[in-house]
């Protein structure tokens, strides 16, 4: 390949006298010139799937302004000083001297999974760049392509590691920061910095990949989505670049207010979302998995119930009572007494029940489970419908013996809840919480609206 770009270089000090209707000459050292013409911007390479074939690409230190030179010295090669800009998130080389060595990539030895390195120009164009020793640290180039010529190469953080593939296992090319100079080294030589790759623009053979490229989720929806704090059924959209024939898409999640995950639409993740009776928002994460393809997780973040700040809220704007098995209590919050109730024992299930008046639309209250009782709380009303209608407690060990009186920690997160109510047009209406036989709990904080 031939470099036909246009060449400029300024000088000073030089003075001629040129003949009128004469040929006249002017010899310029255009060694450290520098290419004028638009196509000359090395953009920083971040990902296998830009490094196509007849691509021309150089080589240059992650941290530090300098390129891999044209100078081959007997066992490494020098360095030239480049430029770096970065705009809108994307980094870049222009102008770059002619010291600077420019590669053709092709493929390596292993096709799809390694790459060579042809230099272009001055006296080591149409050499292959290639680990040079068993032993010492050595970057050589030769006319011929083999193993130790061939390099596999993987990205990190605008990072590229170049390992070539041969018997020579000081076959990592890096930087020596305190020489000056490129070479490969083992994977333990302390000296050596990572280097970087910049690809020419426009240049490359498009959809010719070297390594064989591997399926990526992008999710095409927003990340991380936002729901309010109702029930429902959302959507995740995404695509695949370069499936794989007979594979598809799957999803989990570990959150339990999430479920139903549907993957059966392609291009689609369904889900169903329960009620948040918090007043706390909460998150929660789907993982997108498809074979070959890094996970990738969304975010789903959901809003906190419409809570009017009674999550802190320990006293009552109802009175309740409850059946045989309640007792009240006094609970010692943050150094404050309120009133509560305890409600089931061993040989019944517990029942706490108070009245509202016709058109509430919430009820609030904070309730646990007593002792180490894995109870679920029933809610009920006999005019109109509550949801939720089941509520699972934490239970609370702080609650033990037969006093009736204790000091306890609460967290609104787990211990506050919020139900919704509708149709109740009767005043008077009893709201009535309970619990199975043997599954007692705690409740204080009932307030209705």
């Amino acid at each position: 390949m031939t470099n036909k770009a246009k060449y400029t270089r300024s000088i000073t000090g030089i003075s001629k006298t040129f003949k009128q209707n004469a040929r006249n000459l002017l010899a310029v050292n255009m060694q450290s010139a520098e290419r004028e013409d638009d196509s000359n911007r090395y953009i920083l390479v971040n990902d296998t799937e830009e490094l196509t074939a007849n691509s021309e690409v150089i080589i240059v230190v992650k941290d530090y302004n300098f390129a891999m030179s044209t100078t081959q010295n007997s066992n490494n090669r020098g360095q030239a000083t480049v430029s770096k800009t970065t705009e809108s998130g994307v980094t870049y080389i222009e102008s770059i001297p002619v010291s600077v060595q420019r590669f053709t990539l092709e493929a390596g030895t292993t096709a799809g999974s390694t790459i060579a390195f042809k230099c272009i120009n001055d006296t080591q164009a149409n050499k292959y760049i290639y680990a040079a020793s068993n032993s010492k640290n050595y970057l050589k180039s030769q006319d011929n392509l083999d193993d130790n010529a061939s390099f596999t190469i993987t990205f990190e953080n605008g990072s590229a590691t170049l390992l070539a593939q041969g018997t020579n296992s000081h076959n990592w090319i890096a930087y020596n920061k305190y020489d000056k100079l490129f070479s490969c080294y083992s994977a333990s030589y302390e000296d050596a910095v990572a280097v970087s790759i910049y690809k020419l623009v426009g240049s490359g053979t498009a959809g010719e990949y070297l390594i064989s490229p591997t399926p990526h989720i992008k999710v095409t929806s927003a990340n991380p989505m936002s729901i309010d704090n109702t029930s429902g059924n959302e959507t995740i959209t995404y695509t695949i670049t370069h499936p794989v024939s007979g594979e598809s898409l799957s999803a989990t999640s570990t959150a339990s207010w999430i479920s139903n995950i549907d993957c059966s639409t392609s291009g689609q993740v369904s889900f169903d979302f329960e009620v948040n009776n918090n007043p706390l928002p909460r998150s929660g994460i789907i993982t997108l998995s498809y074979n070959g393809a890094e996970s990738v997780s969304v975010t789903v973040q959901q809003a906190g119930s419409d809570d009017p700040g009674y999550s802190t809220t320990y006293t009552s704007n109802v009175t309740f009572s409850g059946n045989g098995s309640s007792q009240a209590y006094k609970l010692t919050i943050d150094g404050v007494e309120y009133d509560g109730m305890k409600s089931g024992s061993n040989g019944s299930g517990g029942s706490v029940y108070f009245e509202v008046p016709a058109g509430t639309t919430k009820i609030y209250f904070h309730a646990q489970g007593w002792g180490t009782d894995d109870t679920t709380l029933t809610i009920d009303t006999n005019d109109g419908d509550v949801d939720p209608a089941t509520i699972p407690l934490i239970p609370n060990s702080q609650y033990s013996g037969n006093g009736t009186s204790f000091t306890i920690t609460t967290n609104p997160e787990t211990d506050f809840f919020e139900i919704t109510a509708s149709g109740i047009t009767e005043s008077g209406t009893r709201i009535t919480l309970s619990s199975a036989k043997k599954h007692r709990f705690v409740v204080w904080g009932i307030n209705v609206e």
